[in-house]
């Protein structure tokens, strides 16, 4: 659907050119904005533009057929991607595409301004239906819609209706007024079996369908309507500038037509709706310069995918890809609709109290609350829930003040005040169960959510004191040491054998088969499960603020100050690696966590992805995680949270679709201060001609296995040194390439390589701008002269040139005036005969097949080509004449190899078969045989006609009518390259017609 402005002017067609001239203007100022903005990362996506093959990075329609081939049209063409390649397709008018449909029936439909109107492609034949003047005359073809087999089509100036059949019902409804204000249908959406049509100025009209004709049955009026969609009974309407939700049974029905609330102040003017029943829409509001992308939930809460400052002008969902096709003035952006990062809110039946912990599940996500434990599937809707009263309730069904705690301590101190004060303190999933800690004890959940058992823990054992902070974090290192069912002497066996005395213990994770891992803020526990022994790693020089397990072999361990450190478990925790905090964009890490396969750990504004080669990072999710603290992650799937809400994110598909650029960190020789790195354009900019680049990878964790090379402006590969730092000293002014790659030393194989450019721009004194003014207007004296004098030689070639087409013009309309005698003359004759006889109904069915003949023949006379198959339909109707003419006595032989869509000279054919007729009366052979052959070749358009003839009119026949004369000479005028050849082989009459198969 074309994009409407959103300003009254005068008439349809400056509608459409104002629509462009905004947008072109608009183009680079937008463009200088999108080259300092980043796009936020919550979805991925990929921008196809004209780099990438587009005709034009205007967009006007998008769709999909179904063969599965993505068409976009643009301003100037129309094309497809096919086998990830962009294609142009050729053989369509040049007037701009405003539209693109896919029906259901295979036609790819493309829609235009009122002259060319509407082009379908079927089984690849192209057809127009520009002759269709009452339906074009409604204007441009804004966009389509499709219901039971028929076709709409939303137009300036009012719709059409094409008919399964194929016919046309065109509604015209300008209004004529001082304003002069277009009709402007916009869309249209489907309630109920229903099809409704919304306008800019009539507002919701339902569409009748009659035998003959369309009317609209107005629902509601109500002018500056942009856009609407329905989905199940929600009523979307786009009003200037605020989308609106509405009852759509009540409001269809006129019985409350007020809104329900808005939905959107950014003018969406066009609707998709995905699987998951989210909304999106393409919004272009100019008046206020915001624009953009935008979703809304199942809530109906707005959130911004692509930022304000890129216009939507086309939308369109592949729901087999669940991909959403964002048509701009840039080109297209493809959002993967299912990488995104769900945020879960807390609700109101969780009372709004804090999230403790988190952890991913299946699609959704497990949150533990002050208030209880939920299960939130991906549509963000708790679907399990277990309460704090729940709890409670459980605990005290057990009847616990008549049962030993773990440290054998009696608890019939316990009173209703201790299960009164219950809250959850943590979360921990081990072997397929659920154990949420809380003030009095911890209890067990199975996967079907229901509470199996609860261990109770004395209150005065878990008070948050430095003193008795080590009891709680003992307790939680006894759940390391459950296998398939809790056993209390086994907890208790821990708690007596151990006797750690540790102050802050943070976090107790399992490690391996036999270990478990202790941090503690001044240093990190083994703890071996089966001996029930720990022992302090040795050798760290630094407090501890994480510590995690990776590939069941690395301990990896987040200090204070910013190292990542990385100890073997196969070589008795011996240090291997060590990563400086320099290399992570000197961000603080917040916390880390590993497993079989990769390594996560967050920043306060990315995540990092290692999978023990490459390092990946996944930028600018959610505006920051400044907020979050924490991250769990399983083999699937990845949390990060807060006390307010989580993020969930697909490990796999992120590890596709996550920025793969290996970041530098740019620093100045001179000042020692970083400057700023355009990642998203692959370009530095420097101030200085002497900088260091840091290349920050994870190629030095492997140096044995992984190695970094670089090179300048295509010279020589040279390595990286092991500190990561490229020195370039004496930068050139303007752009120096810069290329990187790592090779795999077992392979040999370059695993991965990116450019970038360095631009270095000249100072200010360098630039000469009096010199350079001067130079301009020289040059622009040069340039006017030359121009003008180009421009009057011009203007007397064109003079030249108009006058010589328009003696042509006059040439071929005699000639084809000489032709249209011969088909009266011989047509009378029989028409004499009739009258004579007395057979009045076989002279008035002969008059009538005359009269359309000669109608033909009129309307032919003023068109310079027309169609293989307009052809074929004159001279059946021609032959069925002089067959009743001669009764009967013609035996036809066709054959038709071509498209019947290619365009021809009119009455080109007509005149041999009548030539063929003549000579076959005087062979006197009886029947007239006459074969008609037509064959499309490589480049050329072979027509040829072959009669029967006796060997005595050979003989005495010159075989050079009049009309074979007219036809030489009409093919001279048509092409140079055209020619007609005639032969004469055994008692065969042959005519040849060779016409070259041109783009026009």
């Amino acid at each position: 659907m074309a994009t409407m402005c959103f300003y009254k002017i005068t008439s349809a067609s400056q509608f459409q050119n104002a629509k462009q001239k905004i947008f072109c203007g608009l183009f680079s100022l937008a463009a200088l904005i999108l080259s300092n903005n980043y796009i936020a990362q919550n979805y991925s996506y990929k921008l196809i533009s004209t780099k990438d093959g587009l005709p034009s990075s205007t967009i006007t329609g998008i769709t999909k057929d179904k063969n599965g081939i993505i068409w976009i049209g643009t301003e100037k063409g129309l094309c497809y991607i096919s086998n990830g390649k962009i294609q142009q397709f050729k053989g369509l008018p040049d007037e701009g595409i405003l539209s693109v449909f896919a029906s259901s029936d295979g036609s790819l439909w493309i829609g235009y301004g009122e002259k060319s109107f509407l082009v379908r492609i079927k089984n690849g034949k192209i057809k127009s239906f520009a002759k269709q003047k009452k339906a074009a005359k409604n204007g441009s073809v804004l966009s389509f819609h499709e219901h039971n087999k028929h076709i709409y089509l939303a137009q300036n100036d009012g719709i059409t209706v094409i008919s399964p059949e194929g016919k046309f019902k065109p509604l015209t409804n300008k209004i004529v007024s001082d304003t002069m204000m277009s009709y402007w249908t916009v869309d249209f959406f489907t309630k109920d079996n229903k099809v409704y049509a919304t306008s800019v100025i009539r507002g919701v009209n339902e569409v009748v369908i009659r035998d003959k004709d369309v009317v609209f049955k107005n629902v509601y009026t109500g002018e500056f309507l942009y856009g609407s969609t329905c989905l199940d009974n929600n009523l979307i309407l786009t009003f200037d500038p605020d989308a609106k939700l509405f009852n759509a049974d009540k409001f269809l029905r006129k019985q409350v037509q007020t809104p329900i609330k808005k939905v959107s102040s950014r003018l969406p003017s066009m609707f998709i709706t995905d699987k998951n029943k989210n909304v999106f829409g393409a919004c272009y509001n100019f008046n206020y310069g915001i624009h953009g992308l935008i979703k809304l939930d199942k809530n109906f809460t707005e959130e911004l995918i692509l930022p304000e400052n890129i216009p939507g002008q086309e939308l369109f969902y592949d729901k087999a890809n669940n991909e959403i096709y964002f048509g701009t003035g840039f080109g297209v952006y493809i959002v993967n609709a299912s990488l995104y990062s769900k945020s879960f809110a807390v609700k109101k039946e969780l009372t709004e109290r804090p999230i403790i912990s988190s952890y991913p599940e299946k699609n959704g996500v497990i949150a533990l609350t002050e208030g209880g434990l939920l299960y939130f599937d991906a549509m963000n809707t708790i679907q399990k829930q277990i309460s704090v009263d729940e709890l409670r309730k459980f605990a005290n069904n057990l009847q616990v003040k008549q049962r030993n705690s773990l440290f054998n301590l009696k608890v019939n101190s316990w009173t209703e005040a201790t299960f009164n004060g219950l809250h959850c303190d943590d979360l921990k999933f081990i072997n397929n169960k659920w154990f949420v800690l809380s003030t009095i004890g911890f209890f067990i959940v199975n996967k079907k959510f229901e509470i199996e058992d609860f261990i109770p823990i004395p209150s005065s054992h878990l008070n948050y004191t430095k003193n008795d902070e080590l009891l709680f974090d003992q307790y939680k290192l006894s759940l390391i040491c459950l296998k398939n069912k809790p056993k209390r002497e086994l907890l208790y066996d821990c708690f007596r054998q151990d006797k750690l005395v540790l102050k802050h213990v943070m976090g107790i994770e399992k490690f391996g088969q036999k270990n478990a891992i202790i941090t503690e803020s001044q240093g990190v526990y083994i703890y071996d499960r089966k001996a029930l022994h720990p022992t302090k790693l040795k050798g760290l020089n630094s407090d501890v603020y994480r510590s995690t397990s990776f590939q069941n072999k690395y301990l990896v361990i987040s200090t204070v100050n910013g190292e990542i450190l990385f100890y073997d478990s196969e070589h008795n925790f011996k240090l291997v690696k060590t990563i400086k905090k320099s290399q992570f964009y000197n961000e603080s890490i917040i916390d880390l966590k590993g497993n079989g396969n990769y390594l996560v750990f967050i920043t306060s504004k990315r995540i990092f992805i290692w999978d023990g080669n490459i390092l990946k990072s996944y930028n600018d999710y959610q505006n920051g995680v400044e907020n979050f603290h924490r991250v769990n992650l399983n083999e699937k799937a990845l949390v990060i949270y807060s006390p307010k809400s989580i993020i969930r994110l697909d490990l796999s598909k992120l590890q596709k679709e996550i920025d793969k650029k290996i970041v530098f960190n740019v620093t100045n020789q001179f000042t020692k201060t970083n400057e700023p790195v355009f990642n998203t354009s692959n370009q530095f900019l420097s101030k200085n001609k002497n900088i260091t680049l840091h290349f920050l990878s994870f190629n030095e964790l492997n140096t044995d296995v992984l190695k970094g090379y670089y090179r300048i402006n295509r010279n020589d590969w040279i390595e990286i040194e092991p500190s990561g730092k490229i020195y370039l000293q004496n930068l050139d002014f303007g752009n120096t390439k810069i290329e990187f790659k790592i090779n795999d030393l077992r392979t040999g194989k370059t695993t991965w390589q990116h450019n970038y450019n360095i631009e270095f721009p000249a100072p200010l004194y360098l630039h000469g701008f009096s010199l350079f003014i001067y130079f301009l207007l020289f040059l622009g004296g040069i340039v006017f002269l030359t121009r003008y004098f180009v421009l009057q030689s011009k203007k007397k070639e064109i003079e030249k040139l108009t006058f010589k087409n328009r003696f042509n013009e006059l040439q071929m309309e005699a000639l084809q005036s000489q032709m249209n005698p011969h088909f009266v003359f011989n047509a009378l004759n029989s028409v004499q005969r009739y009258i004579l006889d007395i057979d009045q109904e076989r002279a008035l069915s002969f008059l009538n097949q005359f009269s359309i003949l000669i109608r033909r023949v009129l309307d032919y006379s003023d068109t310079k080509l027309i169609s293989i198959e307009e052809e074929l339909e004159f001279i059946q109707l021609y032959l069925s004449i002089e067959n009743q003419r001669f009764q009967g006595t013609l035996s036809i032989q066709q054959e038709v190899d071509c498209d019947e869509l290619i365009m021809i000279p009119p009455l080109l054919i007509q005149p041999l078969i009548e030539n063929a007729i003549i000579y076959g009366l005087k062979s006197e052979l009886g029947e007239i045989f006459i074969s008609i052959s037509i064959k499309q070749e490589e480049k050329s358009l072979r027509i040829k006609i072959k009669n029967e003839i006796n060997s005595e009119v050979i003989k005495n026949h010159t075989f050079q009518s009049k009309s074979t004369e007219i036809i030489q000479k009409r093919l001279a005028l048509y092409d140079t390259n055209a020619t007609l050849t005639t032969t004469i082989k055994d008692s065969f009459y042959t005519a040849t017609i060779l016409l070259p198969i041109t783009d026009k």
